[in-house]
């Protein structure tokens, strides 16, 4: 029985450690070309302005929204405010994407928490891989101040 339990915690701890080695491998893979990126769009983001976001959006997201969609969720997420201050950004996971023409690319996604005028928020950013550039495939904030 003694046996079985050592067995059984020495399993769990290996799994343990391969899954955050894994996750820091990733992150160490993406972090030198991805934080750049982050922290030059997240200032371009927050100014809510629906050119400046479409210069971030990549082809495929911008295929899927129209620009009365894109000016409205503008003025939604506005009302979080003026941004005062970025966090690091933390990765959080990769995976696969297929483009038009049946081109598979990384997706990386990032969290970052940043403070805003109305309080803090925290930024959901998935990005696909351009040949060693990055645009926003997807973007998420979550804020009190977008509470209903």
């Amino acid at each position: 029985m003694k046996k079985l339990i050592i067995y059984a915690i020495f399993v769990i701890s290996t799994a343990i450690g391969i899954y955050f080695g894994y996750g820091y491998f990733q992150s160490a893979r993406f972090d030198a070309t991805v934080i750049p990126y982050i922290e030059q769009a997240i200032p371009q983001l927050s100014r809510w302005d629906v050119d400046a976001t479409k210069a971030l959006l990549d082809e495929e997201a911008l295929r899927r929204v129209t620009d009365e969609d894109l000016q409205q969720m503008m003025a939604y997420l506005s009302r979080i405010g003026e941004l005062q201050e970025v966090a690091k950004p933390r990765f959080r996971s990769t995976s696969k994407a297929m483009t038009i023409g049946a081109i598979e690319r990384d997706v990386v996604t990032y969290r970052v928490k940043a403070d805003y005028s109305s309080g803090p928020a925290e930024i959901t950013l998935s990005l696909i891989d351009r040949n060693g550039g990055y645009a926003l495939l997807h973007f998420n904030f979550q804020s009190h101040a977008l509470a209903p």
